[in-house]
């Protein structure tokens, strides 16, 4: 009985071992890789305007479009190039600034020293202004947050965010460490189906006075 167990035993031990070697290893085979965290454009690179009496950033698909001197305006303006995402420009107005400028919505900001800081982008100023009216033939007076501008009701789908600060109509005026006090007015219009004001935030909290 004896011999017939270890017999037993010895030919399971076999067979185990047998299987265990006749079984190949499974191996996966192929380079490793790591999928970094992708980080916003932003973070990466920025479009740096550096002017003689200012600077600020935009993302960096955007590229000037063009320069206005004349008796009306003075005026430099840029355009985002990004295909899907390129139907929004940004104009500076400086010292020469048309009397009429009218926009659709305020960005209202505060002066300090040579830069400035932001409030919240108002709605669509057909909806609050008094006496507004789509069908109405002429721009009308309106104020978002005390802060004066003018409405642009006949054209209310055009989506233009001027940004203003208490005090003159359509002037920021803001002085730099090395230059005299200068007036600007900034308007940023976006077509696209889904606007995007960060833009304008960043480029009001980049800017700086010279």
């Amino acid at each position: 009985m004896v011999f017939c167990a270890l017999l037993i035993f010895g030919a399971l031990t076999g067979l185990l071992f047998w299987d265990m070697n006749r079984s190949p290893q499974q191996e996966v085979l192929g380079a490793g890789r790591s999928v970094p965290q992708e980080q916003a454009v932003e973070d990466i690179t920025r479009f740096t305007i550096d002017e003689p009496l200012y600077s600020f950033t935009l993302p960096p698909d955007w590229k000037l479009k063009a320069k206005v001197n004349s008796p009306r305006e003075q005026s430099v303006s840029w355009r985002a190039t990004k295909k899907g995402e390129d139907n929004r420009t940004l104009i500076l107005y400086i010292d020469t600034i048309p009397a009429d400028l009218a926009v659709n919505r305020l960005l209202p900001v505060e002066i300090t020293g040579d830069s400035m800081s932001h409030g919240q982008i108002s709605d669509n100023c057909a909806n609050f202004t008094l006496n507004s009216n789509p069908q109405s033939k002429m721009p009308l007076p309106a104020k978002w947050q005390h802060v004066d501008f003018i409405c642009d009701v006949p054209n209310f789908v055009q989506n233009k965010v001027g940004v203003g600060a208490v005090g003159p109509l359509n002037t920021l005026s803001i002085k730099g460490p090395t230059k005299d006090m200068h007036r600007y007015f900034l308007i940023y219009t976006d077509h696209n189906i889904q606007p995007d004001y960060t833009i304008l935030y960043n480029a009001i909290r980049s800017f700086k006075a010279k």
